[in-house]
């Protein structure tokens, strides 16, 4: 007989390993209550110190009310940013579908220009001539009316009758160039067409007009005088600029306005923990069933372990491969009459149905014939038990009607004696073993015993 060394295998057998775990439904059910039970007791023990205290509860009433003023608080904040921000954007979207200033193409704005003489050389009543002194006051005074002339948007022609046009202040479409020394101004005014810059410049004129008696009396005698250009379309920058800030502004406004509402719908109402009994019983259902199932995890974690690591070989066509042994039958277990060992036996019979069960009568029918074979006409039956388990030798006994020539050997009774006897009798020797192979060691040395003794396992019978 070859060397015989059972390894355990490399390969993980899902089948060996989830019925492995359902037998040690035991195990697995222990150590959930008592996971489950000391994190139950530690909670309650906890709760029960907590309910007691009375500083800890008005501590804790306190950090409740804090919590939900601090909700109030953000709540009522963001709802008034959140509604600012919306109205400052409705009225800018007003603002920019009625002025007159946002309707003007920046790449196309018509262009009207006069340039303002002014002549501050005059004759006095002797008739000499006289220079007024005030040159540069004049036409600081000049400038400073045509900039705030305050001409509105409503009184240029394409606006005139119009429902949807609004009063707007037209200044910033002036522009001034002063030149002291030459003693002019060039006024330009910004239009969205050439008939609303002209009618823009007469009315800027007609601002300076209005003043111009009351500055001869503050600041002397002059005359202003103008020529008028011929308007022109040029690309504004100035109001590029305009639009383009209004554009970027209103996208400001609309992302802090999203992320306002974002932070609305993210602030929810807090969870009030006032510790009570009921809050105490809550905690406590929650944290049992947290224990259940770490308890069943860390049960199925260890036996998994134990399972992997031990030196068992759990199938039994991989006994027969390891051995070269012929395996004459493997039974199915009995079902006992206790309530748990029949909860024990239905797994294992469940079990049996993956890897071919075999109904018993047909079973012990099947070994009977083929021990009949195997035994000839006088050969007795040696089984050798690699444990003291008494339980396999009774099921072989009922199997065997005629025990007279079969011997069944446990450890105790191995004796070299006795198994050279059995050989010189040219016995059939039979290893009897547990469908688990459990007793990985004790078949070692059985099969170590045998080989010394020069004898050679002519089958095997699994149970």
């Amino acid at each position: 007989m070859s060397d015989f060394m059972l390894e355990k295998e490399n390969n993980l057998d899902l089948k060996n390993l989830f019925f492995f775990l359902l037998r040690k439904w035991r195990f697995l059910a222990l150590w959930t209550i008592v996971f489950s039970g000391l994190i139950s007791c530690i909670t309650l023990l906890n709760g029960i110190r907590k309910l007691s205290s009375s500083s800890f509860m008005e501590q804790n009433r306190s950090e409740a009310s804090a919590q939900w003023d601090n909700y109030t608080l953000s709540l009522s904040n963001l709802s008034t940013e959140s509604e600012r921000l919306r109205n400052r954007i409705e009225t800018d979207n007003s603002y920019k579908s009625a002025s007159y200033v946002m309707s003007i193409d920046p790449n196309a704005v018509y262009k009207a220009n006069a340039i303002y003489y002014l002549n501050n050389i005059y004759t006095d009543s002797s008739g000499a001539s006289v220079e007024n002194k005030n040159t540069v006051s004049l036409l600081n005074s000049y400038n400073a009316i045509a900039m705030s002339s305050n001409i509105q948007s409503n009184m240029l022609p394409s606006q005139a009758g119009k429902e949807s046009a609004i009063p707007e202040s037209l200044n910033s479409l002036i522009a001034i160039a002063q030149d002291n020394g030459g003693k002019t101004l060039n006024i330009t005014v910004s239009a969205a067409n050439e008939e609303d810059a002209v009618a823009f410049l007469e009315y800027v004129d007609q601002a300076l007009n209005v003043k111009t008696e009351e500055l001869v009396q503050k600041l002397g005698k002059h005359q202003l005088s103008r020529t008028v250009n011929t308007p022109y379309i040029i690309k504004d920058d100035a109001l590029q600029k305009k639009n383009t800030d209004f554009i970027n502004t209103a996208n400001s406004l609309q992302q802090s306005l999203n992320s306002v509402q974002k932070q609305l719908s993210d602030l929810k109402a807090p969870e009030i923990k006032r510790y009570s009994v009921s809050f105490l019983m809550t905690q406590l259902i929650k944290n049992l069933i947290l224990g259940v199932l770490g308890g069943i995890i860390c049960s199925v974690f260890f036996l998994s372990a134990g399972f992997l690591c031990s030196d068992s070989v759990h199938a039994a066509d991989e006994f027969s491969r390891k051995t070269g042994l012929t395996l004459l039958s493997s039974f199915p277990r009995r079902l006992s009459e206790s309530r748990f060992r029949k909860l024990d036996a239905r797994i294992r019979d469940y079990e049996d149905g993956f890897y071919g069960r075999v109904p018993l009568e047909q079973g012990r029918l099947s070994l009977k014939n083929k021990l009949s074979v195997l035994k000839g006409a006088e050969r007795p039956l040696v089984f050798l038990s690699a444990s003291e388990d008494m339980e396999i030798f009774s099921e072989l006994r009922e199997t065997l009607p005629d025990t007279n020539h079969t011997h069944f050997l446990t450890p105790a009774s191995l004796e070299r004696e006795t198994l050279n006897k059995a050989k010189e009798s040219n016995a059939v020797f039979i290893i009897a073993a547990r469908k688990d192979l459990s007793k990985y060691d004790d078949i070692q040395q059985l099969f170590s015993l045998l080989q010394l003794l020069q004898i050679k396992p002519d089958a095997a019978v699994l149970l």
